[in-house]
């Protein structure tokens, strides 16, 4: 007769969990830094398209209009974010529809005058497009 017990050792199945388990948390970390880099990548993006609205509208006019009532500037460097226009008569392009069609993130300014977009965890920078996390 053959005695031969068919199926796994308990060994065997330890060390085929244990596999699994080191296969699960590479994965993982590749997933969480992939998705991070996603994240990046659609601030910097959504942050370049706020930068095009930004600069086209200043093509023709003195001052955007943008959400949560800032206005920028035009200047001999680029721009600068101010709190109202200022001057006689000046052109002003409200972009605020503009800027609702192009995303869901905040806009802000900080202390240098700068533009920065927040979305996705990220602040972008949008005269250096440098994205730092949040």
């Amino acid at each position: 007769m053959n005695n031969t017990k068919k199926g796994f050792t308990l060994v065997e199945l330890l060390v085929v969990i244990a596999i699994l388990a080191i296969l699960a948390t590479v994965s993982v970390v590749g997933y969480t830094s992939f998705i991070n880099s996603a994240d990046e990548s659609a601030a910097v993006s959504e942050a370049k398209s706020v930068k095009s609205l930004v600069e086209s509208a200043l093509y023709t006019s003195d001052y955007v209009q943008l959400a949560n009532g800032l206005y920028v500037q035009k200047t001999t460097t680029g721009y600068e974010v101010v709190t109202a226009t200022t001057g006689t008569d000046p052109k002003v392009h409200d972009a605020t529809a503009d800027w609702a069609e192009i995303t869901g993130g905040t806009l802000t300014d900080d202390d240098a005058g700068n533009l920065v977009y927040t979305n996705h965890g990220y602040s972008v920078n949008l005269k250096t497009l440098v994205a730092t996390k949040n």
